[in-house]
């Protein structure tokens, strides 16, 4: 038998015999797949390059835990605490956050693919070139959040709280964003072609650069938005708010951009 397995059976059993606490434990490349630890509490451990695919971590205790570059797919976290977590690299595709607490952890090129955090809150995390393509965000808290050069392509982020969020060069190509709070957000040179924005608050956001080619803009609040040498061919902004909107420069057809008048 592994090492592996003979401390992943050592985990195992130290939970069965109603131990909860494994705060701190060096679990570093530890092969832990498919264990049941709900309500665990890892606290401050190394859990760095570690394999927890399919785990049961619902409710469990993170904060503070080295997980980078670990295998977290399709795991059970709902309603975890990862608040200052370390993720850099980590594979979370397809995990359930349903309610996770990320605030400030670092998710620095972690993979969230198809992962579910609805209802997440991931105020001020590092989420700089992650990759959340089709991941489920809705009502999900990132105000003040670093999504910088993130891959959002057709992410569901409806009723998403995103005000201040730093979201410039991301790509959210098709993605749903409904009801989304992305006051004072940065996107500028962000990809948001035939994206949803129906009544999103974009006041005061800085969209320089940004491609919104065929985006659907309807009854957003644009007030005092910066759309300063944007794409917009194609977009839909029926019912719009466009008080204070310096649209020079802005793209409305290929090849032709408005001028101040």
């Amino acid at each position: 038998m592994s090492m592996d397995r003979i401390i992943a059976d050592e985990v195992r059993l130290a939970y069965e015999n109603g131990r909860r606490n494994f705060r701190h434990w060096d679990l570093a490349h530890t092969d832990l797949r498919g264990l049941h630890l709900p309500g665990a509490s890892f606290y401050g451990a190394d859990l760095h390059g570690a394999d927890l695919r399919e785990c049961d971590l619902s409710a469990a205790d993170l904060r503070a835990a080295d997980l980078r570059g670990a295998q977290v797919c399709n795991a059970d976290l709902e309603g975890a605490d990862l608040t200052e977590a370390q993720l850099a690299d980590a594979d979370l595709t397809g995990a359930n956050l349903y309610e996770a607490s990320l605030r400030r952890a670092s998710l620095v090129r972690a993979n969230l693919s198809d992962a579910l955090l609805a209802n997440a809150c991931l105020q001020t995390a590092d989420l700089a070139g992650a990759i959340l393509r089709d991941a489920q965000l809705v009502g999900a808290d990132l105000e003040n959040a670093n999504l910088a050069g993130a891959v959002m392509i057709e992410s569901d982020l409806r009723k998403a709280s995103m005000e201040a969020a730093d979201l410039a060069g991301a790509n959210l190509r098709g993605a749903s964003l409904p009801d989304a709070d992305l006051a004072g957000a940065d996107l500028e040179g962000a990809d948001l072609t035939e994206a949803d924005l129906s009544s999103v608050d974009l006041e005061g956001a800085d969209l320089r650069g940004a491609i919104l080619t065929r985006a659907a803009l309807r009854h957003a609040d644009l007030r005092c938005a910066d759309f300063g040498g944007a794409e917009m061919s194609g977009a839909i902004l029926q019912g719009a708010n466009l008080h204070d909107v310096d649209l020079a420069g802005t793209c409305f057809e290929r090849g032709k951009r408005a001028t101040r008048s």
